[in-house]
């Protein structure tokens, strides 16, 4: 024989070393989509806000204030849940990276700029999602 050892799993057990338990996997996985969705749709606001801050101040703050909210909620359903910290912190910075990201984009490119590249953006999110 060549001295391999079977083991036997049994629901309630702890996974064998190394590997996360099935639960403990997709925690990890909501994770790090929460975290790709609040980047991705940070960057998109940002870019709109940036887009519309000349020509419709107004529209700009809006969605601004209503993406800031949305993550403010959500930070304070992650706080009290008690469950997930992480979630906690991810959503109040990109509150703030949204904010300044609004800032910088209104700042150094015209607004001609910005309206190409926020067009750019949405056809190849609907492209992809075409195509998915």
């Amino acid at each position: 024989m060549h001295g391999l050892v079977t083991r036997e799993w049994r629901p309630g057990r702890r996974p064998p070393a190394g590997k996360p338990s099935p639960e403990q996997a997709a925690e990890r996985r909501r994770a790090v989509l929460h975290r790709r969705w609040v980047v991705g749709t940070g960057l998109l606001v940002s870019l709109a806000a940036a887009t519309a801050s000349d020509p419709l101040p107004e529209v700009s703050l809006l969605l601004l204030t209503g993406y800031g909210s949305v993550l403010l909620a959500d930070a304070g359903i992650a706080l009290f849940a008690r469950r997930d910290r992480g979630r906690l912190v991810v959503d109040l910075a990109a509150a703030a990276g949204t904010a300044a990201l609004w800032a910088v984009l209104g700042t150094f490119f015209s607004t001609l700029t910005l309206a190409l590249a926020l067009g750019t953006v949405i056809f190849v999110l609907v492209a992809i999602l075409i195509a998915g």
